[in-house]
């Protein structure tokens, strides 16, 4: 009993642990519901602190109010059967980025497998070829996802990017988003969004905890007979 109640605490404390920055580990293989609204700082694996997302969403404002260029952040635990490209094609188009008709945004996606993948839009692909994009990766983002200093690699890449896209000169964006850290915990995403995010963990723990009774169950029958035998 002691050991089904240690396993069932050992369950509730695992979402904590998947989404703290030291310990990205894997959750599922369901793709994450992508929320209707967005932030540029948009943290859903929780890799960054409130105070390091606070810091990048300013760094991110400051250009869009620059040039218009729009750089938006995302992390999420997994894209389910799509691959990496393919979802963040997917998040580009159902949030518009760049909100202008030019296609002045780009994403920086990041998965709880170490994968990453920078989305950019046809506004800003002159200031953000492949080639460029290739470097940064090589050079930059990689080295640091591989000593799985995951925070800092975030801030950098984003950094060189913002860099780069800085001398673009693009129309503004028009998207009313509030301002806001973009971590999970902001008072400014909905209930609803909420909901919508925990749905594959939730998901996951319910099919964890239906194994658990059964294999507890299945312990105490096995427990049983064998009482029985010694007894007879």
């Amino acid at each position: 009993m002691r050991l089904f109640i240690a396993s069932i605490a050992c369950l509730f404390c695992a979402p904590a642990l998947a989404l703290s920055s030291d310990n990205p580990v894997v959750i599922s293989n369901i793709e994450f519901l992508i929320p209707d609204q967005y932030l540029l700082v948009n943290d859903y694996f929780g890799l960054l602190t409130i105070a390091k997302s606070v810091e990048i969403n300013k760094k991110l404002q400051a250009l869009e109010k620059h040039n218009g260029t729009q750089i938006v952040y995302m992390s999420v635990p997994s894209t389910g059967k799509l691959d990496i490209r393919e979802y963040a094609i997917k998040v580009a188009n159902k949030w518009d980025l760049g909100n202008n008709g030019q296609g002045n945004g780009v994403l920086f996606l990041v998965c709880q497998d170490g994968n990453m993948y920078i989305y950019v839009g046809p506004g800003v692909a002159g200031a953000l070829p492949d080639v460029k994009i290739a470097r940064i990766f090589r050079d930059i983002a990689a080295p640091h996802f591989k000593l799985e200093n995951y925070s800092e690699g975030i801030e950098v890449t984003l950094d060189e990017l913002i860099k780069a896209a800085k001398g673009e000169d693009t129309a503004p964006t028009f998207y009313n988003y509030l301002d806001a850290t973009g971590y999970y915990f902001s008072p400014f995403l909905s209930i609803f969004e909420r909901v919508k995010m925990l749905l594959t963990l939730e998901r996951v723990l319910i099919g964890i905890l239906i194994l658990f009774g059964v294999l507890y169950a299945a312990g105490l029958v096995i427990s049983r007979r064998k009482k029985d035998r010694t007894a007879n």
